[in-house]
């Protein structure tokens, strides 16, 4: 603690000895191990030069990595480049799949590091092979001689063979485009260098015999390159498309701005859109990670590939998946506290069947009632069964769900409460039916985990025991 602290001295003195303080842990820190610099002293002696060392000196655990003779030197071994490349294939896949359900593709599902970087599966049942590709430099252009576009080329050719009759068309996916030639471009050699220029005069032959030059010449130069044969290479780049993805450097906000394109997401707020981003991003590096669940590894058999194959089948993420995860509600479980009982187990069955028939009526929703009625007894039968087990739970249980329901059910009156009498009941029944099943897919555990059934059940219960109307209440001698 600083003396003046101690000795009760005032505040800007004791600014001053903590301001005094902190330059002196300073300059222990800045000019550890650089002794050999020169030092000057201001007028009051203290030393000052050492403070501004070069900022890449300061304070770093053994120095930079890989420094030939103490001289800058580019690391070669950079394990983080890596990581952030794969977690650029990672994103790649989240974004495609995002586009299916925003209607852009006809992607179902994805397939992470399974016959490719990723598979994609279409909704005729045949496949999008993809191949994800980066580089550092974001002005550069993919040309045909470029080596991670021949490699993509020779594996794709390799699929060709296997599995082409099945597989719809291959994607060269990048952070840069492929390199397209301006109007002013005439020299044969770079017309043929343009990868794109190259798949136009493929998709205009019936075969490789009828390219014409130069795009001969730069076709049989990539079939040579990747080592396989000009027909391969031919029919291949008949089917290959191209996509431009996300810079290198901020691709996770892209991935937020596709998640947002979403109908399901187009109202949450940003903090709500980076909390589903993270978790699209971390279910599809799960899959590309091989992370699998003990049933997956050792309660399913072993695949002719010798691995089991809950390994493969956890490769896979669907839209559905995407969905499901964007639309599920983050935040923490919202529990009402127990209050007065507003439905009483036992009694719906044996003496609320007319009210609940009448109070349908006056709201015009009479046709509706055979199938409120039959949920609510099953859901009253439900609670009952469930209480002889468990009563402690089962009040519990019973608490929140009452709870949610009438909040529901009178939100839903609120909002009709404008609408003409005629129609106000279907109104609220109609938004009951679109809650309940809201809650039910996207919100199970505000809901105790209960079937749709069993809610709508309970909206029953609450309109038989005079809880809510459905938009016309009946008069006070008419309930019971």
């Amino acid at each position: 603690m600083p003396t003046s602290l101690r000795q009760g001295v005032g505040i800007a003195d004791c600014a001053a000895e903590v301001d005094a303080m902190t330059k002196s842990r300073e300059l222990k820190i800045f000019t550890e191990g650089q002794s050999s610099q020169p030092s000057e002293q201001s007028a009051n002696g203290a030393l000052t030069t050492q403070i501004f060392a070069p900022l890449p000196q300061r304070n770093i655990p053994l120095g930079f990595a890989a420094q030939k003779n103490g001289r800058p030197t580019l690391l070669t071994d950079q394990g983080d480049e890596v990581q952030l490349r794969f977690d650029y294939q990672v994103a790649a896949a989240a974004i495609l799949i995002c586009g299916a359900l925003t209607g852009k593709n006809d992607y179902v599902e994805a397939w992470n590091e399974h016959h490719d970087d990723v598979l994609l599966r279409c909704l005729d049942g045949r496949q999008v092979l993809v191949q994800v590709k980066t580089i550092d430099d974001s002005a550069s252009r993919w040309k045909c001689t470029s080596k991670p576009f021949v490699d993509a080329i020779g594996k794709f050719c390799g699929s060709e063979e296997v599995n082409g009759t099945v597989i719809r068309n291959y994607l060269f996916y990048s952070n840069v485009k492929a390199y397209v030639p301006g109007p002013s471009a005439t020299k044969p050699n770079t017309l043929a260098s343009s990868p794109v220029q190259l798949v136009d005069e493929c998709c205009r032959r019936t075969d490789c015999q009828s390219v014409e030059s130069p795009y001969r010449e730069a076709l049989l130069a990539l079939s040579k390159a990747c080592e396989k044969t000009p027909e391969q290479v031919f029919a291949v780049l008949r089917k290959l498309e191209f996509g431009k993805g996300p810079p290198l450097e901020g691709f996770m906000e892209r991935l937020r701005d596709a998640i947002a394109e979403i109908p399901e997401c187009s109202s949450m707020n940003l903090e709500r859109l980076k909390k589903a981003c993270e978790q699209v991003f971390l279910r599809f590096r799960a899959a590309s990670a091989r992370e699998v669940s003990a049933t997956d590894l050792h309660a399913t058999p072993t695949a002719p590939d010798g691995r089991p194959y809950g390994v493969t089948l956890a490769k896979r993420v669907s839209a559905q998946d995407v969905k499901e995860l964007v639309t599920r509600h983050p935040g923490e479980l919202f529990l009402y506290e127990p209050a007065e009982q507003l439905v009483h187990l036992g009694n719906f069955k044996a003496s609320q069947k007319e009210t609940l028939r009448a109070k349908m009526k006056a709201g015009g929703v009479e046709q509706y009632f055979t199938s409120i009625w039959l949920q609510g007894v099953a859901a009253e039968s439900r609670l009952i069964e469930e209480a002889l087990r468990n009563p402690t739970a089962t009040l519990n249980k019973l608490n929140q769900l009452e709870s949610v329901l009438i909040v529901e059910c009178q939100d839903a009156e609120a909002r009709a409460a404008f609408e003409p009498e005629s129609r106000r009941g279907t109104v609220i029944y109609q938004r009951i039916l679109d809650r309940t099943a809201e809650l039910s897919e996207n919100d199970s555990d505000y809901v105790v985990n209960e079937r749709v059934q069993t809610l709508r059940g309970m909206a029953g219960l609450l309109s038989g025991s005079c809880k809510f109307a459905w938009g016309a209440p009946l008069p006070v001698a008419s309930e019971k």
